[in-house]
């Protein structure tokens, strides 16, 4: 089994809360999407990604990931923030992950935080569980459950966080070419489909393209790795609200073994 493609298989980010943190562009193929993913970190890797939504200010999204290997297990630490002064959004999110053999388990505890000008501001603690079974080399079946308990906001208990659940499912054709899909469900919204790909151009350059069915949205992404080094720009397009721009920069551990581009 290729350790690149075990950090592949985690599908788009479920903004599983009703003031959701903003879901990312394309925020694949990391353990913000299945903590289960953290059972294959074989060293400390630092994820940035910044992004502005529809060229609006007011929707612009930041966010840092750390991994951490812990013996034969590793740690996530994940800090995100969207919005603006008046308006925000921001997590603090602790992740475990652990491998099992055939299959990875993991688990993230979510401290969230809104603020609104005027209002004030509150908070609500939710979870994740997830899954992911390596049905072979090649196929990779996952599963998400975020918010479980249907948690709320302490302040305003008639505010109620949402809870989510997706499956997918991730295939590699080649060392070059990775598919994968997704079928998620949100409380109280209709079911999204997201379908990502990536190619890997060579050592130093890959191209991802991806769907999201909710919304009809296309994206797509370029990216470039030196070294330990990986950066990554991605834009889609909606069909009413216009374009929207990201980038995202990974620095891998000094002891990584596969040269492979991995993508985060």
């Amino acid at each position: 089994m290729k350790l690149f493609f075990l950090s592949t298989l985690q599908l788009t980010t479920i903004a599983g809360i009703t003031q959701s943190i903003r879901e990312p562009i394309s925020n694949t193929f990391t353990f913000l999407s299945n903590p289960g993913a953290l059972a294959h970190c074989i060293q400390m890797d630092i994820a940035l990604y910044t992004e502005k939504r529809f060229q609006l200010r007011e929707l612009n999204f930041s966010s840092a990931k750390v991994a951490i290997p812990v013996r034969s297990d590793a740690v996530g630490l994940i800090m995100s923030y969207g919005g603006y002064e008046e308006y925000n959004e921001s997590q603090l999110a602790v992740a475990y992950g652990k491998n099992l053999g055939k299959i990875d388990i993991g688990a993230q505890f979510n401290y969230n935080m809104l603020r609104i000008a005027g209002f004030g501001s509150d908070v609500a603690m939710t979870a994740e569980i997830g899954t992911i079974w390596h049905l072979n080399d090649k196929t990779h079946f996952s599963l998400l459950i975020v918010n479980p308990g249907a948690g709320g906001f302490r302040k305003d208990h008639q505010e109620t966080l949402a809870s989510a659940y997706s499956v997918g499912i991730g295939y590699e054709y080649s060392p070059e070419f990775i598919f994968n899909a997704e079928i998620v469900k949100t409380e109280d919204k209709p079911v999204n489909i997201h379908i990502e790909m990536q190619y890997n151009l060579s050592a130093q350059f890959l191209a991802r393209l991806g769907l999201s069915t909710d919304t009809s949205t296309p994206w797509f992404g370029a990216g470039w790795k030196w070294k330990n080094i990986q950066a990554v720009i991605i834009s889609s397009y909606h069909p009413q609200l216009g374009i929207s721009s990201g980038l995202e920069l990974v620095f891998y551990g000094k002891d990584k073994k596969d040269d492979t581009i991995e993508i985060n």
